[in-house]
C-alpha cells in the first residue's frame, strides 16, 4: 500500500467540487479530463473528502478492480469491497462494483444506502 496525493490541476478539480457544493449546492457534478489525467484519484480524493458511504460503478471488473486499489491508498481505515460476479461485499464502506452486477442485482440496492456514487467513464451511458 502507498499514499497517492493529487497533483495541482487535480485539487483545483477537488476545490471546483467543494464550490460546487457548497456554494451552488450541486451535487451531480462531471469531471473531464485526459486519458491519463487522474480522474480516479480525483474522485476516490473528492469521495474521502466528503466522508460519506460512496458507491464506485465501472463497466469491466479491471476497472473495478483498480478502483479498490486506488480506495485503498486513498482511504485508509475503510473498509472497500467489490461487488462484481462472484464476489458481493455489500456491507464494505466503499463498494467498488461493476455497472452489469449492480443493476442485475439492483433489489439488493436502496436509494439511500450511499452518499456519494462515482460512475466511471459515464459518458458510455448516455446519460444527459
Amino acid at each position: 500500500m502507498f499514499n497517492l496525493t493529487p497533483y495541482s490541476h487535480q485539487k483545483e478539480i477537488l476545490e471546483n467540487l467543494r464550490v460546487k457544493r457548497e456554494e451552488y449546492e450541486s451535487y451531480k457534478n462531471l469531471v473531464v479530463a485526459a486519458t491519463g489525467a487522474g480522474k480516479t484519484v480525483t474522485a476516490v480524493s473528492d469521495a474521502k473528502l466528503c466522508g460519506e458511504r460512496t458507491l464506485f460503478l465501472a463497466h469491466t471488473r479491471e476497472l473495478v478492480a483498480q478502483a479498490k486499489s486506488t480506495f485503498e491508498n486513498i482511504w485508509h481505515g475503510k473498509q472497500i469491497g467489490m461487488y462484481v460476479a462472484e464476489q458481493k461485499d455489500m456491507d464494505a464502506y466503499v463498494v467498488c462494483g461493476s455497472i452489469q452486477s449492480v443493476a442485475q442485482n439492483i433489489e439488493q440496492f436502496r436509494p439511500d444506502d450511499f452518499g456519494y456514487l462515482i460512475i466511471d467513464e459515464a459518458v458510455i451511458l448516455g446519460l444527459n
